[in-house]
């Protein structure tokens, strides 16, 4: 499931969450989602994908980029991804990224079938725009009302990496304990 929104996200160019009926898991409840982009315009050789390690990066910052308060365990704006991603009582994970490239030749062509290309050039003499989304099924959902404070705990240790240049493991050890 997260394959095919990763798939549809990219070669749409809709980042934005999908309809909660398309994420449907188990007895009619949703799974929770997380969405990362990233969209480049390069030539031949362009971006490396959006890895799963580094969309995960880009959600665990949201704790320190807006912030979230641990004093005040409830919803905050920008954080949501955070949230969710350390949602102690999520314990099933999908994820999976899909990547779409786009020549400024295909897109002439497309655009107006009267003015072709010339024939001796090729898609490496034009830049391309490649769109990389990583998405991020849990399950059961986070952020739900009234349960950050049993859900999102606060960070045990942190030695000033953020919690993930060593894998993450001081605050998923501290959402993992049962």
């Amino acid at each position: 499931m997260a394959a095919a929104l990763a798939e549809a996200a990219a070669a749409g160019g809709n980042f934005r969450h999908s309809d909660r009926q398309v994420r449907l898991f188990h007895r009619g409840i949703h799974a929770g989602e997380a969405i990362a982009y990233r969209v480049a315009t390069c030539w031949a050789g362009g971006p490396q994908p959006l890895s799963g390690s580094e969309a995960t990066q880009m959600w665990y910052a949201e704790c320190s980029d807006p912030g979230y308060n641990f004093e005040l365990p409830q919803p905050q704006d920008g954080t949501g991804h955070f949230t969710q991603l350390v949602w102690r009582a999520s314990r099933l994970l999908g994820i999976a990224g899909a990547t779409v490239v786009t020549s400024a030749r295909q897109s002439l062509s497309q655009a107006d079938s009267d003015s072709q290309p010339e024939a001796e050039d090729t898609d490496s003499d034009y830049p391309m725009t490649v769109t990389n989304v990583v998405v991020a099924l849990y399950f059961p959902p986070g952020n739900v009302d009234k349960c950050f404070e049993d859900n999102v705990l606060p960070i045990v240790a942190d030695g000033g990496s953020g919690g993930l240049d060593d894998g993450g493991s001081d605050q998923l050890q501290a959402t993992e304990s049962s």
